[in-house]
């Protein structure tokens, strides 16, 4: 959740009985963020500024949403992979989150920086994302959506959990008792 929708989304938690709610604010795409690790401003900065918005939005942990992505997307850039340069900002993706990832820790909240990886839902996903996970660092991170879409080549195979020449396994039909068998 953005930290000005903050409001409104306390508001919508509030109208849903009987589960436990909490929610993370994204700041991987923030202005404020980019242009300090930009400038190479002290990691206070950005640290302070985490836990004035975690304070301010009342959420639990931070998330970064495809490091840098949002600016490139802006730029028609379509695939963002860990160590292309965010165009306004002269960063990488990598970069982005790995500063994020310090910050996020060295506020002491309990929740580690939640990272959307770069690429999810495109075609040869996997090499972004085992590149993110080499690059993460001992502060720990969550990684959520794991998931890989294959390659064209890929696609059009045959799952081998469904053979096509495989028999199908015929279901035990079940019996009635006879009322003659007595």
């Amino acid at each position: 959740m953005s930290p000005h929708h903050a409001l409104h989304a306390h508001l919508e938690l509030a109208d849903i009985p009987i589960i436990d709610k909490a929610f993370l604010t994204v700041l991987g795409n923030e202005p404020f963020v980019l242009e300090s690790f930009r400038d190479n401003e002290s990691l206070n900065v950005v640290q302070d500024y985490i836990g004035a918005t975690l304070e301010a939005t009342r959420a639990i942990g931070v998330k970064c949403v495809n490091a840098g992505g949002v600016d490139a997307f802006k730029k028609n850039v379509r695939a963002f992979s860990l160590d292309d340069v965010v165009p306004e900002y002269g960063l990488t993706s990598r970069e982005i989150f790995q500063r994020m990832q310090r910050a996020t820790h060295a506020t002491g909240i309990r929740h580690p920086l939640h990272l959307h990886m770069n690429n999810l839902g495109l075609p040869g996903n996997v090499e972004t994302a085992l590149a993110t996970i080499d690059a993460s660092q001992a502060c720990g991170c969550i990684l959520p959506m794991c998931n890989f879409t294959p390659t064209a080549r890929r696609a059009r195979t045959a799952s081998p959990l469904r053979r096509r020449n495989s028999p199908r396994r015929s279901t035990p039909t079940r019996t009635s008792r006879s009322t003659s068998a007595r």
